[in-house]
Formats: C-alpha cells, sequence, structure tokens
C-alpha cells in the first residue's frame, strides 16, 4: 500500500490512551466498590457473631465476679462447645467474651475453638487467660455500653480483623463480647474480586482487540479495492486522450519499450485541419476529429495487428504488433490512406473531404522511433506525399542521437545543472530575483545551453525527467536563500500535463516555498485548453507563487487572455529590447507594453539587457526591473550584488 495509510498513528495512540484510562478507573472503582461491599459484609457477620455469644451463654452468665468465681472446666467446655457450634455455620474464626477482675487484668471468660483444638484438647482450651489489648482496656475505662470497636488484630492464634463490643449485665456489670475473621480469608476473598475484575477487563480488552482487527480487516479489504479501483482509473486518465477517448502519447511510450524490435509505427495527420477550425468554428473540428479517429480506430479494431494512438492536436500513430516486412505495413496504411479518403464528413450542412499524410519509421534503430516518423512526415508534406518511409538522408540522425546521449548521460549521472541569472530592481537597486535555466554537462566536462537539446527533448518522455530535476534545484535553492525570489520556466507541455503540475504544486507545497517562486509562462506558446492554463495559475496563485508571462512581444500577444491570467510580472521580449536603441518605433512599442503592464497592475521586466546604454533606456522608459548580460551572466553560484 506504500504511501497509502489507514489510520493516523497519533490518533490510534491518544485513543488507546484514552481506552486505557477509562478501564482503568472502571476496574479501580469496581474493584473499590466491591472491596468495600465485602469487608461491609464482613464486619456484619463479625457483628452478628459477637452479639450472638451473650445469646449462646448462660442468662446471668456475665454478672458473677470472675475473680471470686470463675467457672468450672466442665461449664467452661460446655460453653466452648456451643460458641464451637454456633460458628461451624459462619465463616467467623472465633467468637468470645472478655471480663474484668477487679485488679483491672483482662480475662476470657468465654471462647469459642476451632475443630483442630477441640480435637487435640490443647492445654490452653480452658478459657480465663489473661489478654492484653488497648481497645479492650479503653471500653472497659471508658466504653459506652453497646459501643464497638473494629481492630486488626495479630496474637497467637493468628492474624484477624476484629470486633469488640461492650455489653453491661443487669446488675451493672460490664463485659466485652467480640468475633475474629482471618484476614488470610478476607484477603482471599479482595483477591478474587480483583481477579474477577481482571477477567472482567481481560475479556472487554479481548473483545476491544478483536473488535479492531476486524473493523480493521474489513477497512483494509475496501482500502484495497478502492485502491486498486482508483488506480484503475488513474492509469486511464493517464493513458487516455480525453476528447478521442483513444491511447495517448505516454501509453505510446510505454508499449514502443515492449514492441517487437522489428515492428513499425506510422504517423498520421489530418492535412490542413486548422483551417477548419478557422473556417467553420472549433465546434466543426472537434467533431471532425472525432470522425477521423473512429475511422481509423474502425480498421485498427479489425485489423487486431494495429494499435491505434491519438498524440497531439490532429496527430495519431498507428503501432503495428506483429512480425512482418515494411512493405506489408506500407500496403496496409496506403489502403487505409486511400480508403479514408474517399469518405466525407459532413456536419452543420458542411461537407468536407478528408486527407491524410502519414511518416512510417521502424522501432529497430532507436528507443524512440518518433522522431523518425515525424522527420518522415515533415518530408512527405515537404515532397507533397501521402506516406513517406523514414531515410537516415531525412536528417542529421547521428546529430539526434549524440543530443539524446548527453540528455540520458546527464540525467543517469546527475549532470542536469541549473544555473541561476540575477534580475535586477531598478527602484530598489539590489538583486532579489534569479531565473533558473537549465543546463547539460556533457561528458567532456562541457557546459550545454537548453538551445542544443530541448526541442528534441521535448519529443520524448525524457523532457518530463528534466523539468523534474529542474523543480528540485529550484526548491533547494529557495530553502537556501529564503530572501530571494527563483523564477522557473514552464512550457505548454508542462502546463498540460496534470500529473506534472500537479507534482510540481505539491512538492513547493511540501517545502512551503511558494512566495518565493514565479513561474515564467512563455507567452509565445499557444495553449489548447486555455481554461486549464487559467485553473493551474489559480491553484498556483493559492499557495502563493507568483506568475510571469515570458517574452512578451513575440508570440500572438493576446492581450485579453493576458489580462484574464492575472499575471504578477510581464517579462518584455528581447528582440524589442536590443533594437530600442537603433529604431524609435521600438522605443514606441515598449512604451505601450511598459503602459499595459503597469495598467493591469504587472511588474515589468527587461531581458537582453547587454550594456549600460540600454540599462540607462528602460530607467528612462520606468521599466521595474532588468535583466541581461550587463546585470550578470548565468551562473551555478548564487551572488547577491548591486549594479551601478
Amino acid at each position: 500500500m506504500s504511501n497509502f495509510k489507514i489510520f493516523n498513528f497519533k490518533k490510534v495512540i491518544f485513543a488507546t490512551l484514552i481506552y486505557a484510562v477509562i478501564l482503568f478507573i472502571y476496574g479501580y472503582y469496581s474493584y473499590t466498590s466491591k472491596e468495600l461491599a465485602t469487608v461491609q459484609e464482613v464486619k456484619k457477620e463479625l457483628l452478628h457473631g459477637a452479639m450472638s455469644v451473650p445469646l449462646l451463654l448462660e442468662k446471668n452468665y456475665h454478672e458473677r465476679d470472675f475473680t471470686l468465681q470463675k467457672p468450672s472446666k466442665e461449664e467452661d467446655l460446655k460453653n466452648i462447645l456451643k460458641l464451637s457450634q454456633f460458628i461451624k455455620n459462619t465463616n467467623l474464626a472465633y467468637i468470645y467474651s472478655f471480663a474484668q477482675e477487679k485488679n483491672g487484668t483482662i480475662i476470657f471468660s468465654s471462647s469459642s475453638a476451632t475443630q483442630t483444638e477441640l480435637q487435640n484438647k490443647e492445654k490452653d482450651l480452658y478459657s480465663f487467660d489473661t489478654y492484653s489489648d488497648k481497645n479492650l482496656r479503653y471500653l472497659f475505662k471508658h466504653g459506652k455500653v453497646g459501643e464497638k470497636i473494629y481492630t486488626d488484630t495479630v496474637d497467637k492464634w493468628g492474624h484477624f480483623l476484629s470486633v469488640y463490643i461492650l455489653l453491661q449485665t443487669d446488675n451493672g456489670k460490664k463485659y466485652v463480647v467480640g468475633a475474629d475473621y482471618k484476614q488470610q480469608d478476607l484477603s482471599s476473598l479482595k483477591k478474587a474480586i480483583f481477579n474477577n475484575i481482571i477477567y472482567v477487563l481481560s475479556f472487554i480488552v479481548i473483545l476491544m482487540v478483536i473488535l479492531y482487527l476486524l473493523s480493521n480487516y474489513t477497512m483494509l479489504k475496501y482500502l484495497k479495492k478502492e485502491l486498486r479501483r482508483k488506480t484503475k482509473e488513474l492509469k486511464s486518465a493517464y493513458e487516455i486522450d480525453k476528447h478521442t477517448k483513444l491511447h495517448n502519447k505516454t501509453k505510446l511510450f510505454l508499449d514502443l519499450q515492449k514492441a517487437p524490435k522489428d515492428s513499425f509505427i506510422a504517423l498520421v495527420d489530418i492535412e490542413k485541419f486548422s483551417m477548419l477550425n478557422d473556417v467553420y468554428g472549433y465546434e466543426y473540428g472537434d467533431r471532425y476529429l472525432l470522425y477521423v479517429s473512429s475511422l481509423l480506430d474502425s480498421y485498427c479494431q479489425k485489423h487486431k495487428k494495429y494499435k491505434l494512438y491519438k498524440l497531439d492536436s490532429d496527430l495519431f500513430c498507428i503501432l503495428n504488433q506483429q512480425h512482418y516486412p515494411i512493405e506489408t505495413f506500407q500496403e496496409d496504411i496506403f489502403n487505409l490512406v486511400l480508403s479514408i479518403s474517399k469518405k466525407k464528413f459532413i456536419y452543420n450542412d458542411y461537407e468536407s473531404s478528408i486527407s491524410l499524410r502519414v511518416g512510417i519509421a521502424d522501432i529497430t534503430r532507436e528507443d524512440n522511433p518518433l522522431i523518425h516518423a515525424e522527420t518522415a512526415l515533415k518530408s512527405a508534406k515537404t515532397n507533397r506525399r501521402q506516406i513517406m518511409v523514414y531515410l537516415p538522408s531525412m536528417e542529421h540522425n547521428a546529430q539526434n542521437k549524440q543530443i539524446l546521449d548527453t540528455i540520458h548521460y546527464a540525467i543517469e549521472n546527475h549532470k542536469v545543472h541549473a544555473y541561476f541569472q540575477p534580475i535586477y530592481d531598478l527602484k530598489s537597486k539590489t538583486v532579489t530575483k534569479y531565473e533558473a535555466l537549465m543546463r547539460l554537462e556533457t561528458q567532456d566536462k562541457k557546459i550545454t545551453p537548453p538551445a542544443y537539446f530541448l526541442n528534441l527533448a521535448k519529443k520524448t518522455l525524457l523532457y518530463k525527467e528534466l523539468t523534474d530535476i529542474m523543480i528540485d534545484h529550484v526548491v533547494k535553492a529557495a530553502h537556501r536563500y529564503p530572501q530571494i525570489n527563483f523564477s522557473l520556466n514552464l512550457s505548454s507541455i508542462d502546463i498540460e500535463d496534470e500529473t506534472l503540475t500537479q507534482k510540481l504544486l505539491d512538492t513547493i507545497k511540501r517545502a512551503n516555498v511558494g512566495r518565493q517562486i514565479t513561474f515564467e509562462i512563455l507567452e509565445s506558446e499557444e495553449f489548447k485548453e486555455f481554461e486549464l492554463l487559467k485553473k493551474f495559475i489559480q491553484d498556483a496563485k493559492a499557495l502563493g507563487i507568483s506568475i510571469s508571462i515570458d517574452d512578451f512581444g513575440s508570440g500572438y500577444s493576446n492581450i485579453a487572455n493576458t489580462i484574464r491570467l492575472e499575471i504578477d510580472y510581464l517579462k518584455i521580449d528581447g528582440s524589442l529590447i536590443t533594437n530600442v536603441l537603433k529604431n524609435p518605433r521600438y522605443e514606441q512599442i515598449l512604451k505601450s507594453i511598459i503602459k499595459f503592464a503597469h495598467d493591469i497592475g504587472a511588474v515589468t521586466i527587461a531581458e537582453f539587457v547587454e550594456n549600460k546604454e540600454i540599462a540607462q533606456k528602460m530607467v528612462e522608459l520606468e521599466v521595474d526591473m532588468i535583466q541581461g548580460y550587463y546585470v550578470g551572466r548565468p551562473s551555478p553560484a548564487i551572488c547577491q550584488n548591486e549594479s551601478d
């Protein structure tokens, strides 16, 4: 389940502690309550046993003067047997009575005996032993009739919980009756109570553990099922084109890795498709595209050896999945193109023909045959041919291979570097921003700029890896220099890849460096899904990220869309800056752009400021920031300094 968490560990620990405290309180309360009740029952039994003594003895037994008239052994034995017979049906150890002689000595006046004592006829079985106890002395001297004392006694007969009760005969003579309960028996009762509580608590704990495990097991099964479903949905969304529901370029790259090495691909382009959008509108173009995709898909479904993919815009790719000569593949594709060219598309009373051009390449020479197929397609368009098969003479294949090798080497050996070019604030006269620029280090230690490799990289999955690496570089730099803002260039390919943008935003959010980051979006790139771009910018701004339009003035300059995007920075294209001193018209264009930027609340940045004269002109035109060799060249080091 990798990063999937079923329960929050801290919450589980907290809940467990609360549950343990509740169980402890419950156990403690139950034990103390039952212990108290048991002790009360024992005391009742002691009280009942003690108060039974005068009832078992002769009525006037304690009226005599025990100093002068002690009972005979026969009378005493009779009393012992009566008292002993009584306690057989109780849990008491002894019941007895005390009298006080004239000299103050306290003696036993009666007592029960245990069965062992009776059988052994012990020598001290006869009562009237003296007995010294502070509680007895107190009762005889200060006690009130009926007053009772519970006490813990230890003597030669054992360790007891005892009760003493002061009574008085009709002739006013005081005596004390008492009863003993073995502390060992009382401890056994308490232990039994404790064990019962432990059994109950253990049962509750085991029950809760079982319920937890069952619920956890049920939840785990449910989450696994949901994870499989979500994974399937994500995989489908990642590998399926939203419009045509065909497999996309991502899926094509995955399938190419598993395709037979002597198979082929055909890159299919709809000729003059953009013109249909311009003439009949985008709805017509969308339906036209769906119609063509259905024709291609029907053919591939009929011929199971072929698999169809939807690539960018009006571009499709067919991959063969069986072993046979390229001539057979070329003939099949020719027949497909011929049959489709005979079709007509009609919508809203408008009729259009269908014309396709195809570039074919094998996958035996390159890991990414798409570049060769694209070269063949360009050749077909240039030579006005419907189908062209790739030949090495069509391009500088060796150079492309060298570039791809360089990219692979740089990625695998951590040679993709971020160079930082300072951006100088003309108002504060300090460098407060740096633009992060990608550089590759070759095997011979040379540093290569993006112009050498970036366009080719965008046609492969390597481009996404390069973007991921640059994101990491920028986040690390932001952490190291918390007072500096860093710009990161993003292309339409980056922004239209929702998986990449989500990872980018999540990385910045986790690092908590959003307010130090500016995304530079190329104005020269026309986005197919403007709403997707707008949503991405909204999500970025929610994290404190700033937005800059790069190379403004170099492309179609859709001012309405620029306003809708609510940008923070507007970077003026370098071609306007470098010519501002040569041609007055450029100065007028710059003034208009600067006024427009300030009107919409955007900060202006002039790039390609190469010398002091251009810098002074930017000050005169009220540009906010400047960037160029006059300020500083791109460097792997970040050095804050001021320019003249």
